[in-house]
């Protein structure tokens, strides 16, 4: 009688268990589809903010950015405050500076559907100083990558999130 009745006590608390973990599997899902949302609507939209968190520029060891490293863009308008680590094939001369700090009106801007779920962004500013292209990749659960071509210094790479 006694281990009839530790089997049924087992058993009720294996299933008791189950069913938490299924509810718990079911919030996070639904956590994620909102969260999903709210990024798609930001892409979408054109108003969002990407935190750099990781510069990796080419030839160089990767290295953790502080600060307020990051890439704004606006229905109109991109802003980048972005540092640059790498070889420049000119020197500049005047005021320029040596990082990727610009804001421009002046843009192409193509967005396309990823793979899994995510996006490709291409941004062309025309008047951002040395730069020339900027490939933006974002997850659908709001990571991002951030390639930047440049004409006169090697290309860079950012990694960070959506905010």
């Amino acid at each position: 009688m006694k281990s009839c009745s530790a089997v049924t006590i087992l058993s009720l608390i294996f299933c008791i268990s189950f069913r938490l973990n299924i509810n718990a599997q079911q919030t996070k899902q639904k956590k994620e589809q909102k969260n999903e949302a709210e990024i798609r609507k930001k892409v979408e939209g054109r108003n969002f903010t990407i935190i750099m968190q990781m510069v990796l520029p080419l030839g160089m060891e990767s290295r953790e950015l502080y600060g307020n490293y990051g890439l704004r863009i606006y229905p109109d308008t991109i802003e980048s405050q972005l540092p640059y680590f790498g070889t420049a094939y000119t020197a500049g001369y005047g005021n320029e500076e040596g990082s990727l700090v610009f804001k421009t009106s002046e843009f192409e801007y193509k967005t396309v559907p990823g793979k899994k779920q995510g996006w490709t962004i291409t941004i062309l500013p025309k008047n951002a100083g040395d730069t020339r292209q900027m490939i933006l990749t974002i997850s659908s659960i709001g990571y991002a990558n951030l390639q930047v071509t440049c004409l006169n210094r090697q290309a860079i790479s950012f990694n960070g999130y959506l905010q």
